[in-house]
This record gives C-alpha cells, structure tokens and sequence, in this order.
C-alpha cells in the first residue's frame, strides 16, 4: 500500500543514495537516542535502522497493513484469535530439531561431476557428525539436496503460529518501543510509516521462529547474516540458544549493517547481533573489529570453508588474455554500461584480448546481461555453473566495482582494478584501492595498458591474509553442543 506520488524502487539505482549517505542519516537521526529502542533485554536498533534507510531512499515496496498503533492487547488478540482458526483446520507441532540447526541461504556450487553443494556450509556439515543437526534451506531446495526442511514450506504450513509468553512479551516491548520512538519528535509520519511496517514484519517473523524453536532441543544456531534476522536472533536469544554468523561475502567500512559507529556500543549487547561470528582469515577479523558492535572474543578466523575455493599460490602459468567482470548483485546498467565500453575499447586496441562477466550468484534478472551484452563478439557471459576458481587461474585482469571476487583473486596472479567513477558505491571502490587490493581505474581508462604497465612491478597480495586455513578444531568448537 504505497502512498501516492512516492518515488518507487527495490534497490539501489543511480539517483539513490550510497551506503554511506545512509549510515551518515541514520547516526545523525538516531546516535543519541538509541536507549529509546530497548525494551528489557533488547533493542530494535536494527530494525529501526532498517525502517530509515527505507524511508530516506523512498522505497516503500514493503508497506503493509500493520497493528503496531494498536494496544498491546489487541495484537495479542489478533494473533491468537488467528492462531486459534489456523490450528481448527490443520495440526500445529513444531518441527523435531536437532542441538545444532543450519539456517543455508541456498547458495550453490557446482563441484566437476555437475553436482552441487552449499556454498557456505559444505565444509560444516562434514564436520559434526551425522544425525547431530539439522539443515533448514532458504532456497535452491531443487538443486541443494542436503537439507531437513524447507524455510518457504514450513512458513506456509506455520502462517499463523501461537502467542505464548515470549511472544506477549515482544509484543508489548514492540508498542513501548514504538511509542518512545513517536514521542521522541525525530522522526516525521513518513518516517514513523516505515518503523510501523519494519516492527510489523519482525513481529510476524519472530512469531514464526519463536514456534520453530519452542520444543527446546536447539542449542545453536548457524547462519550467514545477521541483518533482517534480528527476530531470528531474538527468538534463539530468549530460549538460550547461542546465535553463530558466517562471513558469506565483503565486509567493508561503509557497511550498513557492519562496523557501526561507536553509539551503538553502549546498546551492542541488547541489540540482536549474533554472539560469534567465523569470518575467513585475519583480515577480515581486523576490519570486522574496527566497528563497535562486537567484542574481541566474539570474531573468530575460521579459514577459508568457502566449497572448493582453495587454490595453489601465486597461479601465473596458463593465463589466457582476458578481462574478468565479477559482477555485484542489482547493479545490471553499471556493469552493462561498462562493458560495453570497454567491448569497443578491446576491439580497437587489443583485437586479441576478450572479456568473462560471471554474474553475482544472487542476481534476480540475469537475463537482463544477455540482452544487454549478448551480440558483443568478445564478451563471454558465465553464472554460477562456472568455478570462480577456474577463471581466475585463467585471465590476467579483473575490473570491478566493488566484491570479494578482488579478494578471491589474491594467489591467483591476478592484476586488481576497481572502477572510480562517480556512483552511490563509490566509497565501496575507493576502499578496495584503500585495502591495497586494487588499482583505481576510470570507465574511459585502458586496463590492458594499464596492465602492462604494472605487472612487472605491482605487489600482490598473499592469500592467507585473507583466507586462511581452514581450522577445523576451531570450527568444531565452536559447533559443539554439549
């Protein structure tokens, strides 16, 4: 239900604001009033994080009816009244979980003989042993075949689950919270729309989770981020479940949702961030710890337990002359526009070199590359089928926005360029070069030129900075359920 004359969009395109607008709006509107947004043993600091980057960037694909402005008793009401309809006409009895249960986002990869496994949790799940977890997938149920039960299947089975004191007890931290928020004169009645909706659907989601996890047998839980799963978060939390984040992809300074500024540290433990996080190798720890939402103990270097992602060091035999784009998610006409760009560049100057654009795993309109880039003679477009791995070995350059594939290229022998035209991910870029992971380069630049010009003389970075060796006596700890 979106108001009329708003401007409408479901990410972020080039009239919309960069990360870092939105962290600068959100610390400025919210850095000294978020005790507001406690309520016993949380804070919805997140979530109202989530309501005014929603509102600053004028999205409203998520407005819905909500009951947020009406008394705590009523929401009670409704929902065990719904409940009570629910359960006349189908049985409600929460699934059988295991101690340890995996939430996997689904993603795949494809291992040579075409079969796929779970990106992030492969290496996980040949760690316990068998029959001491469970897996719940989010997507890709088709194609991912080690899993329990599926998200999308027991939330229709789950649409209306029961009210018991947990849930009573969100509900009526939900309406003080809210009702601070509204008294504390910060935020306009646009505003204050997106925190109904936002405090809406985590009440909804934790209603959910809450009821999945009540016959008590889970004592962990694994998944890969922390961001949109604080009612996740806040329902292990209040059963005494320990919440565990695996790095799944960039961390960088102008996160939304990573290294927060030092306002939130004095909130950071009531605030639904996960209580360990494994993140690939030192690096990141380092970076991750700049923020002040986590404690030193709480960051662990697990190595690299991406699936099949572990190659020789400093690959330089085999190199073919070809320009890899690894392209990051949503951002279809600035890779396109590129390309195309550079397509011609090749074409006139160096006839015998060709470009590999591997769209982003989660991309939701792949199709749009191809009909963006599909008659280009010297562009080859690759999607998850393709190993990553492979075409590194494979090409001298890669040029990119901002994504870990510029990390993923360390050992690879790969030259690193990270575009610097003006655009809302700018400060993204900027901090690759600043990492020492790339080489600026311009949409108008030569990278081939460029190129030749610095391989003789460019330190690569090691690998083990950034991926480190898998400790599995580290991860097994950490997994264990006594």
């Amino acid at each position: 239900m979106a108001e009329s004359g708003k401007k409408k969009f479901t990410t972020l395109d080039s009239d919309s604001p960069s990360f870092l607008h939105y962290n600068k709006v959100f610390a400025e509107k919210c850095g000294d009033i978020v005790h507001l947004f406690t309520y016993r043993d949380f804070n919805l600091l997140k979530v109202v994080q989530h309501a005014v980057v929603y509102a600053t960037g004028r999205i409203e694909t998520r407005f819905i009816r909500n009951y947020i402005r009406m008394p705590s008793q009523v929401i009670r009401t409704i929902y065990r009244v719904r409940h009570a309809g629910s359960a006349l006409r189908k049985k409600y009895e929460a699934p059988q979980l295991e101690p340890l249960l995996f939430i996997d986002n689904g993603r795949e990869r494809f291992l040579p003989d075409g079969t796929a496994v779970s990106m992030y949790y492969e290496t996980f799940y040949r760690l316990p042993p068998p029959g001491s977890y469970s897996v719940i997938i989010k997507k890709n149920e088709a194609v991912v075949k080690k899993w329990d039960l599926a998200l999308a299947a027991l939330r229709s089975a789950f649409s209306a689950p029961p009210v018991d004191r947990n849930a009573a007890t969100v509900i009526t931290g939900l309406k003080v919270i809210y009702n601070k928020i509204r008294r504390s004169g910060r935020f306009s009645p646009y505003e204050l729309k997106h925190v109904r909706t936002f405090f809406h659907i985590f009440l909804e989601d934790f209603l959910f989770y809450n009821f999945i996890l009540s016959r008590g047998q889970v004592k962990k839980c694994v998944f890969d981020n922390h961001y949109f799963n604080e009612p996740l978060i806040l329902a292990c939390r209040l059963r005494g479940i320990q919440t565990i984040e695996l790095q799944h992809g960039l961390i960088a300074a102008n996160d939304m949702y990573y290294i927060y500024l030092p306002f939130v540290e004095k909130v950071a433990p009531l605030a639904l961030f996960p209580d360990k996080v494994l993140v690939y190798g030192k690096f990141w720890q380092q970076k991750l710890l700049r923020g002040h939402e986590h404690r030193p103990g709480s960051v662990l270097v697990a190595g690299n337990y991406v699936w099949n992602n572990s190659p020789p060091a400093q690959i330089t035999a085999g190199k073919e002359n070809v320009v890899f784009i690894g392209a990051q998610k949503n951002m279809t006409p600035f890779y396109t526009g590129y390309v195309v760009k550079l397509a011609a560049l090749l074409k006139e100057r160096h006839p015998g070199w060709n470009i590999v654009l591997k769209t982003h795993p989660s991309e939701k309109d792949p199709e749009a590359y191809r009909r963006a880039l599909s008659h280009l003679e010297n562009v080859k477009l690759v999607g998850n089928e393709a190993s990553l791995s492979g075409i590194l070995e494979g090409c001298r350059i890669q040029v990119t926005y901002y994504s870990t594939t510029l990390y993923d290229a360390a050992g690879y022998g790969v030259i690193n360029f990270a575009i610097q035209d003006d655009s809302p991910f700018l400060p993204y870029c900027i901090e690759m070069v600043e990492d020492g992971i790339a080489l600026p380069i311009y949409s108008g630049d030569d990278p081939v030129e460029m190129y030749e010009q610095q391989r003789g003389n460019m330190h690569l970075p090691i690998r083990e900075e950034f991926y480190g060796h898998l400790d599995r006596e580290l991860i097994s700890g950490v997994l264990k359920v006594a």
